[in-house]
């Protein structure tokens, strides 16, 4: 949004009402501002990003927030705080003040994070030196940090675990660890690797899930679990992987061997901060084409060579030089992801993890995610298969999840009727627009969910969750499937654990002891040392009249 020579008039009308007056021409501007957003989005299909230059928005607050108000649909949420700072960012000539859409992810480069100062629970501690990955699931391991004189002769790693905040204005990482707990956990040399024994030792230390035990990126879980009550019931997997940490200062600087030739190096690595996985390689590519650089994604790289000191993907250089350019400094939104993944005819990460997180080892804090997730998954794959009524019944499913009580999630939830509907009707559905709204709905969900008030009467949908899985988890015991009734059983005991955030009743506590109980039960059964129904049918026959209350 830009100043022109007409809107000047507008100038003098704002600094009256930041001194309290009011002024139809500063409520008429903004209201035609407003009215041009919403437009401009329709016409474009969503909105990424929305940014104020020229001097009118670019230095006003009134004038933002007079125009950013009532545009919550579009999932436009003012960050107060940077808003009445007036805050640049630092990248740009223009002021970003939206929360970002990613619900607190962001994607950032390594050597942004470089020099960072880490702040522990009770002072600081020293600078982001390095990272050490794998090159499996391509996952920040361990943060390398540089504490001057402090803790000397000793590599200091901190793992993801303790990471709890990244601060991009402050240039800080807050970390979940005294001095104390660091200069006391297991020393590893400067001059050392990090052997799997030394790892064994440092999770054991700290008493974190081990994250090389388990078939998705955080061990048992596809992404990081925090509550500590969860370490103590989950037991871990037998499977394991073997051990490949390299290092990002190490890997910066290896050339990209494509199928027909040499195609640039790698620059730096663009992680997510909330799983702390590597989402790209930056790809320099100046020695063919001046100035350019692309993003290329770690699972299309087939293997890493140190002796070579190169990185082999399985992409023609052709391919890799006609993919959409980056920028430094660039936002990344999920358009221009979208556009990357299309370019290159794979499926997002995005995508994939929400289908890991579906089918992940059971848990309180991510099951009700998965409720309305597996529902959206399907409906996706029915609509990419053209079968629109069934897309439309899964969208319905997924949609009953949606109990909270807030703005956001409600617009959502409208939507995601709206779409179901039009597709019951036989209207063509965007793959875009389905993951767009289900996304946006998910994401309110795994950050808020355990915060938010619930309509007493949409509780009937926890008691239906739970009958499900208790009738399947009864049906596999009975075919000794013991694996896939643990699963059914602790799910089973996680929905009745969460009516616990605000039923206002005394029988609360039964369905949360019942939950306790199905998922003590759930590794006695995982492990063959209960194979009979007995059990599980005595906590049902318990808690089966107030389920059946709730409806």
């Amino acid at each position: 949004m830009t100043k022109e020579s007409s809107l000047e008039p507008v100038r003098t009308c704002i600094l009256s009402i930041n001194g309290g007056s009011s002024s139809i021409k500063f409520a008429l501007f903004c209201y035609q501002a407003k009215k041009w957003t919403g437009a401009l989005a329709a016409a474009l299909g969503g909105l990424g990003t929305l940014a104020f230059a020229g001097g009118i928005g670019e230095n006003a607050p009134a004038v933002r927030t007079r125009i950013c108000d009532g545009l919550g649909f579009l999932g436009i949420e003012l960050n107060e705080a940077r808003n009445a700072k007036n805050a640049p960012n630092r990248h740009h000539d223009i002021t970003y003040i939206l929360k970002d859409k990613r619900s607190a992810t962001m994607l950032i480069k390594t050597k942004t994070l470089t020099g960072y100062k880490l702040n522990c629970l009770d002072g600081e501690i020293g600078k982001v030196d390095e990272f050490y990955f794998d090159d499996k699931h391509w996952t920040i391991r361990y943060l390398v940090a540089n504490t001057g004189n402090w803790l000397t002769g000793r590599q200091v790693l901190i793992s993801p675990y303790a990471l709890k905040a990244v601060d991009q204005d402050g240039q800080t990482i807050a970390v979940n660890l005294t001095k104390k707990q660091i200069e006391e956990s297991p020393s590893l040399g400067t001059d050392k690797p990090v052997s799997r024994q030394f790892e064994m030792s440092y999770y054991g230390y700290y008493g974190w899930p081990m994250y090389w035990s388990g078939s998705y990126m955080w061990g048992n879980y596809p992404s990081i679990l925090r509550d500590p009550e969860q370490w103590k019931i989950t037991t871990q997997e037998k499977k394991t992987w073997d051990l490949n940490l390299r290092s990002t200062n190490e890997v910066r600087g290896y050339h990209i061997q494509a199928t027909d030739g040499e195609i640039g190096h790698v620059e730096d690595f663009i992680i997510d901060d909330e799983t702390w996985a590597i989402r790209y390689l930056v790809i320099d590519n100046q020695n063919w084409w001046p100035g350019k650089k692309v993003l290329a994604a770690p699972q299309w790289i087939n293997r890493v060579s140190c002796s070579e000191s190169k990185a082999f993907v399985n992409l023609p250089r052709k391919t890799i030089k006609r993919s959409p350019e980056y920028t430094d400094g660039a936002l990344l939104s999920r358009d221009y992801e979208t556009e990357l993944h299309h370019h290159y005819k794979r499926k997002g990460y995005w995508i994939g993890e929400s289908a890991a997180i579906a089918q992940a080892g059971p848990s309180d804090w991510s099951v009700y995610m998965e409720a309305p997730e597996y529902h959206f998954i399907r409906a996706r794959k029915y609509l990419e298969s053209g079968e629109s009524s069934k897309a439309a019944a899964e969208l319905r499913r997924g949609n009953t999840f949606l109990v909270f009580k807030t703005k956001r999630l409600s617009e959502a939830s409208r939507k995601i009727e709206a779409l179901s509907i039009a597709l019951s009707t036989g209207k063509s559905g965007s793959l875009a627009r389905l993951d767009t709204i289900t996304l946006t709905a998910l994401n309110v969900i795994k950050n808020k969910f355990a915060m938010l008030p619930v309509e007493i009467e949409a509780l009937s949908v926890f008691g239906e969750a739970y009958k499900y899985h208790y009738d399947i988890a009864k049906s596999k015991l009975l075919k000794k499937e013991y694996s896939d009734a643990s699963y059914a059983i602790w799910t089973a005991g996680s929905f009745l654990k969460l009516v616990k955030v605000s039923w206002p009743d005394t029988s609360v506590a039964e369905l949360y002891m019942a939950g306790t109980e199905l998922q003590e039960l759930a590794p006695k059964v995982k492990s063959g040392a209960v194979t009979d129904t007995t059990p599980l049918d005595e906590i049902n026959n318990k808690i089966t009249p107030i389920v059946t209350r709730s409806k």
